[in-house]
């Protein structure tokens, strides 16, 4: 190098420190072009490593913005690939699709490997930093973030959210306002509350004066005045400025400075290919090479794409060296982006195209990452080749097992520009229409699919292809179109019952069916006929159907045991999760069913189980909307801390974009407040729900019916009632649910109406109530109907349907409304004179609130118990009571004999984090060892 810049770090030193601490921050050195950025990036590495941090680096390049994950694999695939089987095991885990990553021959669709959202690669990567980190801390620097992948950045975004939670820096140099895919991305990131933004500025008069000093020590003020003003500060400009003035001979004297002034900015750029010119062809054509293969070549493929043998390219390397093109050393790398972007604009366009195609062939021949390939041939020129076709189509097979859907149309889109040739063209259409699916872009997928439909004539393809043409049209929520193309794909197939296809085709007709009124009884015959069809083990779109059938059951208030055969037939003792995966969302309809019916155990099972395979595959969305489907049957089970731990869980999710549930999981906090004796925490759990946007959303009514428990909780009745009445009317006209579930509005209305002394809307209410009940022949539903009944009746006959509620809540899985119905079977008797009668269910409903944490209805427990005449032992919330839901979650895994970081892993959080919430417990269970925690809970 002519000048070896001085990167004036003095103004940085602040953030620097504050990242290398590991603090929680992300340092982002913003500026443009030439401005100083990757020597900050540099300075940042070596102060990293002089600190002893393990320094992870990757420069981005604009053929590598078509390559998802290339950065976070040049990241960590030093690391990975560097690593003993047993420690890479640890790392990434096997069979993983973050392990796939380093290895593209392990992504296969459809195998474990592949992933079917971005969020398991997300936080597979994640926990590879966290991995690292707990060996000894971590700096990540990129450089030209502004040219990074999509994906990569989506992980930076997920780690940003987490980052004070582990000793790891990150460092950013990008060039501001670019525009492109990134965009919106950089914006989120370098706005983000853990970013430390430094906008770099244009280089003062001093710094400017003792750079051309180093180069012209003579010269006057007039010279380097005249340098500062044409270059406007920037160091790359004025680098290649006086390098260009002294090839020249200049002296840097008054004439030279009126020389410098006349000079235009592009003149001074294109000095690099004046210093290119000069020197030899085989040094031309190894730039030229090394401008197409993109920073960090290997200088193998530079030398065989220029055409140079071993000899000659190493003499090019010098001499490129030498003039300050090419950084020395292999992998090859031009010095600046900017000289590397001038040489390739150099080029003719079709003399680029044609480099491009050959570096594909060097790249395949050797194995090369499929996707760096295609990178290659989206800039290709295009000559109906079929062997770019099929490559083109394997990345595009990739980038989709890698949940890059957009990735894989735009290689997909140039393989149909090649063109390909005859019957090729039918699968390009299918694998465009399914990427388009996969991304949500229904618009695009039908377009396709109507292009493959005119050229195929195989019936059993044209049935796939309106198969899948139903599935797309279906995501756009055509449900009347979606249904006619499964007809038709029924159709070409003829009678084949038995088919697999012919019996996807038909639960999918059913699913869309269902929707649509004109096609309704169609839909309800079909279905009949399907579900009664014995033996056949049932397809993965059978399942979903069966599913849908189950929720609709429950929620129509039909028999339980109708509900709890669909439900079997559509879980396979996990089948339905095996073939969908925790991303999946006929498990929800599931477990909806069962909680709507009062089958909590059953529901509580299959959250458990997709929690665990969310956890496996590393999934923080489907792991909130597992945790928070398990709530509500934890709720209705009284086991409040347990459900409250299950939806805070759920919450933590926000920060990734969870959000479909937010208002019913609102509800869910809220009600758990409410037992708790918690008002003001319930009403702040209700607000978080109350934007006027989720009044449109399915899960509003639960939310009214909450803030109608909270307002009986605060003892206004009337208000209570008219939230009541609204979250029925909502689940009547909204969700065609007349029956009575879980959701018992009928129940809490008549409460409300009763205590604002309208006794026969209460009386009427409650008597609907229990009929509907009756008809779900659910124990714990009818229990609840009966004490809602008992509770507004006035007379003689209070005691003794209180009796029969509690007797039908005791054979029931519903153990808060059975201790509610004890509370006030003994409050009842206490009343009446029969305080010996009301000792027994007062001291069973009091166990039942203390052991689940329904802290209110124990205190109103112990106040019946004392009028009774007995002496209740006040209990302080210590030991097991004291303990947060987020705490408890943790203990119960740690006493089960998880590790730190498997609790971690499966809660999507920290170890730190969890090492925290364990300090805390130990604290309050006055216990020093997780060998002591079983006892301590047992307690």
């Amino acid at each position: 190098m002519l000048l070896e810049r001085d990167p004036e770090l003095g103004e940085f030193d602040a953030a620097l420190a504050l990242g290398l601490v590991g603090s929680g921050r992300l340092v982002a050195f913003e500026g443009h072009a030439g401005i100083g950025k990757s020597a900050l990036i540099r300075a940042a590495g070596a102060r990293a490593q002089a600190a002893g941090l393990q320094v992870l680096g990757a420069r981005c390049g604009v053929l590598e913005r078509e390559v998802p994950w290339g950065a976070a694999i040049e990241l960590f695939g030093p690391v990975v690939g560097g690593a003993t089987p047993v420690a890479r095991e640890r790392l990434v885990g096997v069979g993983t699709p973050v392990a796939a990553l380093f290895d593209a021959s392990a992504a296969v669709p459809g195998s474990r490997s592949a992933a079917t959202t971005i969020f398991p690669l997300v936080h597979g990567l994640f926990w590879l930093t966290a991995g690292l980190a707990e060996r000894r801390p971590v700096a990540i620097l990129i450089d030209d973030a502004h040219w990074c992948d999509v994906p990569s950045l989506r992980f930076l975004l997920y780690l940003l959210e987490r980052l004070d939670e582990l000793p790891v820096a990150v460092f950013l140099a990008l060039r501001p306002d670019e525009p492109g895919p990134v965009a919106e991305l950089l914006e989120r990131i370098c706005t983000h509350p853990n970013t430390v933004p430094r906008r770099l500025a244009a280089l003062g008069l001093t710094s400017v004066r003792s750079l051309v000093h180093a180069v012209f020590p003579q010269a006057g003020a007039a010279f380097w005045r005249a340098c500062a003003e044409r270059t406007a500060g920037n160091p790359f400009y004025l680098h290649e400025l006086l390098l260009a003035l002294r090839a020249e001979g200049k002296s840097a004297g008054e004439q030279d400075a009126e020389q410098v002034r006349a000079l235009a900015p592009e003149s001074i750029s294109r000095s690099v290919l004046v210093r290119v010119g000069r020197l030899d062809p085989g040094a031309v054509a190894l730039a030229r090479a090394v401008s197409i293969l993109g920073d960090r070549a290997s200088l193998r493929h530079a030398a065989a794409l220029a055409g140079l043998d071993g000899d000659h390219a190493a003499s090019a390397i010098d001499a490129l060296s030498a003039a300050e093109i090419l950084a020395p050393g292999d992998p090859v790398s031009f010095v600046h982006p900017l000289v590397a972007g001038a040489i390739y604009a150099d080029m003719p366009q079709a003399q680029r195209a044609v480099g491009h195609l050959h570096a594909a062939h060097l790249l395949h021949a050797e194995a090369g990452d499929p996707q760096r390939v295609a990178a290659h041939l989206l800039l290709s020129p295009r000559r109906g080749d079929s062997w770019v076709v099929e490559r083109l189509e394997a990345a595009a097979t990739l980038a989709s097992a890698r949940a890059s859907p957009q990735t894989a149309v735009h290689y997909l889109v140039r393989a149909l520009a090649e063109p390909p040739t005859g019957d090729a063209v039918v699968p390009l259409l299918i694998a465009l229409s399914e990427a388009h699916v996969m991304g949500g872009e229904v618009e695009q997928a039908t377009r396709y699919c109507e292009q493959a439909l005119e050229r195929v004539h195989d019936d059993r393809l044209r049935a796939k292809v309106e198969h899948l043409h139903g599935r797309a049209l279906s995501v756009g929520g055509d449900h009347r179109a979606a249904a006619l193309a499964f007809q038709r794909g029924l159709a070409v197939l003829g009678d084949c019952p038995q088919d697999d296809l012919a019996r996807e085709l038909q639960a999918h007709f059913v699913a869309a069916a269902s929707l649509e009124s004109s096609l309704r009884d169609s839909a309800i015959a079909t279905a009949k006929a399907m579900l009664t069809v014995n033996g056949a083990v049932p397809t993965p779109g059978e399942r979903a159907v069966l599913a849908q059938q189950a929720v609709q059951h429950s929620m129509a208030g039909d028999p339980v045991e109708k509900v709890l055969e669909l439900v079997v037939r559509a879980w396979g003792d996990g089948a339905l999760l095996e073939a969908e995966t925790s991303d999946g969302m006929s498990w929800n309809l599931l477990t909806g069913a069962l909680t709507f019916s009062g089958e909590f155990e059953f529901s509580v099972r299959i959250c458990d189980a997709v929690l665990k395979d969310a956890g496996e595959r590393g999934s923080p969305m489907a792991f909130a909307t597992a945790s928070y489907c398990r709530s509500y049957p934890r709720l209705l089970q009284g086991r409040i801390s347990k459900s409250l731990a299950d939806v805070q869980a759920a919450f933590a999710a926000q920060r990734d974009g969870w959000e479909m549930y937010l208002p019913s999981a609102s509800a869910v906090l809220a009600r758990g407040h409410i037992e708790r004796g918690e008002l003001p925490q319930a009403e702040a759990a209700l607000a978080i729900a109350e934007d006027q946007s989720t009044h449109q959303n399915m899960g509003y009514p639960w939310v009214l019916h909450a803030r109608g428990e909270l307002h009986m909780a605060r003892g206004r009745p009337g208000q209570a009632l008219k939230d009541y009445l609204a979250a029925g009317e909502l689940m009547i006209s909204n969700l065609s649910m007349p029956g009575t579930g879980i959701f018992g509005w009928r129940s809490g209305a008549a409460l409300a109406a009763h205590a604002s002394g309208d006794s026969d809307t209460a009386q009427q209410l409650a008597d609907d109530d229990l009929a509907l009940a009756r008809q779900t022949t659910a124990p714990g539903l009818i229990g609840r109907s009966q004490r809602t009944l008992a509770l507004v009746h006035g007379g003689s006959e209070r005691l003794d349907l209180l009796q029969r509620a509690a007797d039908s809540l005791g054979d029931s899985q519903s153990q808060l409304e059975y201790a509610h119905a004890l509370v006030d079977l003994g409050a009842a008797h206490r009343r009446a004179g029969h305080r010996i009668d009301a000792r027994e269910p007062l001291r069973e409903g009091l166990a039942l609130a203390q052991q689940g944490g329904a802290s209110a209805l124990a205190d109103r427990a112990r106040i019946e118990l004392a009028a009774s005449g007995a002496r209740p032992r006040k209990t302080l919330r210590t030991g097991v009571d004291s303990l947060t839901p987020s705490e408890l979650r943790v203990a119960l895994m740690a006493a089960a004999g998880l590790k730190n970081r498997e609790i971690a892993q499966s809660l999507f959080v920290t170890a730190k984090a969890i090492e925290a919430h364990l300090h805390h417990t130990y604290q309050k269970l006055d216990i020093t060892s997780r060998e002591q925690l079983a006892a301590a809970l047992a307690d």
